[in-house]
């Protein structure tokens, strides 16, 4: 079954690389329409009805996340936001974004946002649970993300911590792990720790903030993330 999808993208180069990646190397993927701006692009959501949309954030006269004003949320396709600039994040989670591309797009990151479309669409043979593959000191693992807790950064290495508590030490820095990573499950919540945010059974208000994870696990929280680890979980509980 085709999911159909529609571009909103102001630069022509951006919009023609994207459809290319989409109907060349995705599957049963149709592109119905494509837009240069978010104006003719809503238009185009009335007249086309896909069922996702890939949403550019910076174009001139309305910005990508003005689309909460334009369409009532009920008349909105399934977004994956598109942009240059990671910090856009906050608003994107907010609008309870299905995936979240940094440009230039890599293709198996869009194969796997066109996979949580798939599932929050519930399409027939979406979704396989996604899994970490990384090599520890006794071998090479493969691990389902549903499975991880936490990971913690230690210099050059990263500590996995699994929900049954057991642990594992990767030879990969936490930004590097971060990359294999979903960005619908998993955030970044201080400079040592990324969290499965599935896994957190409440966020304490404080100076920094923390969260206390469903094991009883305490996580601080830095001062620079609490707006995105907040409306990271907004989103979760909206979704």
């Amino acid at each position: 079954m085709n999911l159909k999808v529609g571009i909103i993208e102001d630069e022509e180069l951006a919009s023609e690389t994207l459809e290319l990646f989409l109907t060349e190397h995705c599957q049963q993927v149709q592109v119905c329409f494509m837009a240069p701006d978010l104006e003719s692009g809503v238009a185009a959501i009335k007249a086309h009805r896909p069922q996702a949309i890939f949403l550019d954030i910076e174009m001139p006269g309305h910005s990508g996340m003005d689309i909460s004003k334009l369409l009532r949320e009920e008349e909105r396709p399934l977004i994956v936001f598109t942009t240059a600039y990671a910090e856009y994040a906050v608003q994107a989670f907010g609008l309870n974004a299905v995936d979240y591309l940094l440009k230039p797009i890599e293709i198996a990151k869009l194969r796997r946002a066109l996979s949580r479309v798939r599932e929050r669409l519930g399409m027939e043979g979406a979704v396989q649970k996604p899994r970490l593959q990384f090599a520890a000191s006794d071998g090479n693992h493969f691990v389902d993300e549903d499975q991880v807790l936490l990971l913690r950064a230690d210099g050059a290495y990263t500590e996995l911590v699994l929900v049954n508590g057991s642990r594992k030490m990767i030879s990969r820095t936490l930004a590097d792990v971060e990359e294999s990573l979903s960005s619908e499950r998993f955030c970044r919540v201080h400079r040592s720790f990324t969290v499965n945010m599935l896994q957190v059974q409440r966020y304490e208000r404080s100076t920094n903030g923390r969260l206390i994870l469903k094991d009883g696990t305490s996580v601080p929280v830095a001062r620079k993330r609490k707006e995105v680890v907040q409306a990271f979980l907004q989103g979760l509980a909206s979704a």
